[in-house]
């Protein structure tokens, strides 16, 4: 489930949750909702007291830090939920946000924007960030034990990287190696569940010169629809930024925008 990704959606639990003290999280547990079952995707514009609750509860949360960069949703408190112990993964959020769906990217500013809102030394560690994309993932996904990890009786979900790469030479940190410096350039050979799906940097499932034929054939059209959206999207933009603006204007009890001194 999406949850507080904008200073928006936080603004509209204040207005349109006064019966849970303007918590979208309270809501959701007054409705038996917050549970190991619950994931709950960017998790921005999260209270103190939400955080709390979540601990409580078991619930879980995925960092979507590549997406909520780009529509500048705000720094995450990815520091608070550690500490806090509840489960967190990393997700890429869709390609229209992260763009690149590149877990790799996805770890890298995971690992570091904690940096942004906490001076002090601490997690997430390179290693914690790998435990986060995996076993983290797996958890929220109700397939803990099954995936995850590289262990007898799991799933054979592997990635294969190229250790000659420069990235990997000289190998000191497996985990702060492919944490801060690989991009996806070094992943050689995919198994899925055993079964190998890219090998030799040749995906084994998908044509890829048919798929590129058939991306470009439906272009044309595309465009044609993106043209008709943006005229009319331009016809309420003025609107869409005066309230964007007023919802900066409006307290939610939270900092989590870096460049704005009152949000």
């Amino acid at each position: 489930m999406h949850i507080y990704e904008s200073r928006m959606m936080a603004l509209s639990a204040r207005q349109f949750e006064p019966a849970h003290d303007g918590s979208h999280v309270k809501y959701l547990r007054s409705v038996g909702l917050t549970n190991s079952r619950l994931g709950l995707a960017h998790s921005v514009w999260m209270l103190p007291e939400e955080i709390d609750i979540l601990a409580e509860t078991g619930s879980n949360v995925i960092i979507n830090a590549v997406g909520n960069l780009k529509t500048r949703s705000g720094i995450p408190p990815i520091r608070n939920y550690i500490d806090a112990g509840i489960n967190v993964g990393i997700g890429c959020d869709n390609c229209s946000c992260g763009d690149a769906q590149n877990m790799f990217q996805a770890m890298k500013l995971f690992a570091g924007l904690a940096a942004v809102s906490h001076a002090e030394p601490g997690p997430p560690t390179a290693a914690g960030t790998m435990k986060h994309a995996t076993l983290g993932g797996a958890k929220i996904l109700g397939l803990g034990g099954e995936v995850g990890a590289l262990k007898p009786g799991m799933k054979a979900d592997i990635s294969i990287l190229n250790l000659t790469a420069p990235q990997f030479v000289p190998l000191n940190s497996a985990a702060r190696q492919t944490v801060f410096a690989e991009s996806g350039e070094s992943v050689d050979t995919v198994l899925v569940d055993g079964r190998v799906v890219m090998e030799n940097r040749r995906l084994k499932t998908i044509d890829e010169e048919a798929l590129r034929g058939a991306v470009e054939a439906v272009m044309p059209e595309l465009r044609e629809d993106i043209a008709r959206i943006s005229d009319r999207t331009g016809q309420i933009a003025d609107a869409l930024l005066e309230a964007h603006r007023r919802s900066w204007a409006t307290d939610v009890g939270l900092k989590r925008y870096v460049g704005d001194a009152t949000g």
